[in-house]
């Protein structure tokens, strides 16, 4: 772990500690469930598939405090940068004592020469490893500021334009963990996840579910990690 006199922190998040969450999170993700559970071939081949992908992933992070911070009613701005959303975050002022970026990213590519389906699983692996990560994150914070933390905010949920992934990109220095940003605010490599956190006095819920707005209209709950 790296730290410097901005408050920042590369990390290379150890894939073992996140292997059982990361199963969690993968039968939430896949579509079995109890009324529809995978065959023993099936979970025989999910594994082996998880144990291969453990052998090559390395999951790394960047965390940065951003300062100075304030929320107004339909926009908060981070280091002089104003991002539009559509949170009640102005409401919770008194509540937020600070403010991380985040950015989580891993190369690992799913191969040509797999199968549909063993690809499929794979990007599922890839996503579950990927949301471990960002739940260690979230508790690495917490311990390391003994801060509650809020959920995630991030580009493209909650009214926040994809736009402003640059905007994060350049607070958290991607090119640190060899992550790119593209034109339309896509990251390179895809499986790159970036954010921000609250810290927060009391744990409280501040974002709250979206389920009545949400434009899947019902459809994916499984993936949605508002229901896991």
């Amino acid at each position: 772990m790296c730290r410097n006199k901005q408050e920042s922190y590369e990390l290379q998040i150890p894939v073992s500690i996140l292997k059982e969450r990361a199963k969690t999170l993968f039968w939430n993700m896949s579509g079995f469930s109890v009324k529809n559970p995978p065959s023993e071939y099936q979970k025989k081949e999910v594994l082996q598939l998880q144990q291969a992908l453990e052998s090559k992933i390395e999951i790394n992070a960047l965390l940065r405090k951003l300062e100075p911070y304030s929320f107004e009613k339909q926009y908060m701005t981070l280091a002089d940068e104003m991002i539009y959303y559509e949170l009640p975050l102005h409401l919770y002022k008194e509540q937020i004592v600070g403010i991380y970026a985040f950015l989580i990213s891993e190369d690992t590519l799913v191969s040509d020469e797999q199968d549909t389906v063993d690809q499929l699983y794979t990007h599922i692996w890839q996503n579950a490893y990927l949301d471990a990560a960002r739940e260690w994150v979230k508790e690495y914070l917490f311990q390391k500021t003994g801060q509650f933390v809020s959920s995630c905010i991030s580009p493209g949920f909650y009214g926040i334009a994809l736009s402003h992934m640059r905007t994060l990109y350049h607070m958290v220095d991607g090119e640190k963990i060899g992550v790119s940003v593209r034109p339309d605010g896509l990251l390179y490599p895809e499986k790159s996840v970036l954010g921000i956190y609250l810290l927060l006095k009391n744990q409280i819920n501040i974002l709250g579910k979206r389920c009545g707005s949400c434009p899947a209209q019902g459809k994916n709950c499984e993936f949605c990690m508002e229901k896991i």
